[in-house]
C-alpha cells in the first residue's frame, strides 16, 4: 500500500529515503531468509502429510495428525499473506486423501448416534405408555421392578448419542423412572411394614398361655406373610429370618 502512494507522495528529504531504503535491503533479506528456512519445511511437511495416505492407524490418531500438521502449516505462514502455492496445493491435497477414513469413520459414528436418539426416545415412549397403563388400583408391581431394571439397561446400550441432545434426553429418562421408582418404593414400604407388624404379632404370641391358640395364629400369619406384596431384596431375608426365629419360639 506504500508503494502505491509514493509516486503521489512529495519528494522526501534525502535522509529519509535513505532510511526506507535501508528498510527495503532488510525486508529483502528477510524473504530471502525466509525462503531459505520455509521451503525445506514444507517439503517435509508435504511429505509427511503423503506418509499419512491409507496409514494403518486408527481414525481418531490419523484425524489427530492431521490437524497437528496443518496447525504446523499455518503456524510456518501465520502473517504472510501470500497466495496458494503449489506446495500448499499438494500438502492440501493429500491431506484430503489422507482424511478420507476420517470422514467416513465419523460419518458412521454420526449415524449411530443418529439412530441411538431414536431408539432412546423410542424407549422413552414406551415407557409413558406402560406407566400410564399401571395407573389402575392393581398395578403389577413385579412387573414394574422388571421394567425398571430393563429399561435402565437397555437405555446404557443405546450410547452414545449427540451431545445437543443427550442432557434433554437423560433427564427425561430419568424424571419417567423416578415416577415408577417412586411408586415402588411406596409399595415396598407397604409391604415391609405389613411385615414388621406381623413379626411384632408373632412375638407376643410367644407369652400367650394359651398354646394352641398361639400356634394356631402364627400358622395364619405364615400363610399371610406369603401374601405380602414385594420387598426390596436387601431387607427380605433379614425380615423373614426374625419373623421365622419368632414362629419357632412359639412352636
Amino acid at each position: 500500500a506504500i508503494a502505491e502512494k509514493l509516486p503521489q507522495a512529495p519528494a522526501l528529504p534525502e535522509w529519509y529515503a535513505r532510511q526506507l531504503q535501508q528498510i527495503d535491503d532488510k525486508l529483502e533479506e528477510l524473504k530471502d531468509w525466509k525462503t531459505f528456512r520455509v521451503a525445506p519445511k514444507q517439503a517435509e511437511l508435504v511429505q509427511r502429510m503423503q506418509s499419512l495416505v491409507g496409514a494403518d492407524i486408527s481414525p481418531e490418531e490419523l484425524a489427530r495428525q492431521i490437524r497437528k500438521l496443518r496447525d504446523e502449516w499455518r503456524t510456518l505462514h501465520r502473517g504472510a499473506g501470500e497466495e496458494p502455492t503449489p506446495e500448499w496445493q499438494q500438502f492440501d491435497e493429500a491431506a484430503e486423501r489422507a482424511y478420507e477414513p476420517c470422514r467416513e469413520h465419523f460419518a458412521r459414528q454420526a449415524e449411530q448416534r443418529k439412530e441411538n436418539q431414536q431408539r432412546r426416545e423410542a424407549l422413552l415412549e414406551r415407557l409413558a405408555t406402560f406407566a400410564a397403563g399401571q395407573d389402575g388400583e392393581q398395578p403389577d408391581w413385579p412387573l414394574i421392578r422388571q421394567v425398571i431394571f430393563e429399561a435402565r439397561q437397555e437405555w446404557q446400550q443405546y450410547a452414545p448419542v449427540d451431545q445437543s441432545v443427550v442432557k434433554l434426553l437423560q433427564a427425561r429418562f430419568r424424571a419417567q423412572l423416578d415416577e415408577l421408582q417412586a411408586r415402588l418404593d411406596a409399595e415396598y414400604a407397604r409391604n415391609v411394614q405389613a411385615k414388621r407388624d406381623m413379626i411384632a404379632r408373632v412375638a407376643e404370641l410367644a407369652t400367650l398361655e394359651d398354646t394352641r391358640q398361639a400356634i394356631e395364629e402364627s400358622k395364619s400369619l405364615q400363610r399371610a406373610w406369603k401374601a405380602v406384596g414385594l420387598v426390596p431384596r436387601h431387607q427380605d431375608n433379614a425380615l423373614w429370618e426374625e419373623f421365622r426365629r419368632h414362629c419357632d419360639a412359639v412352636f
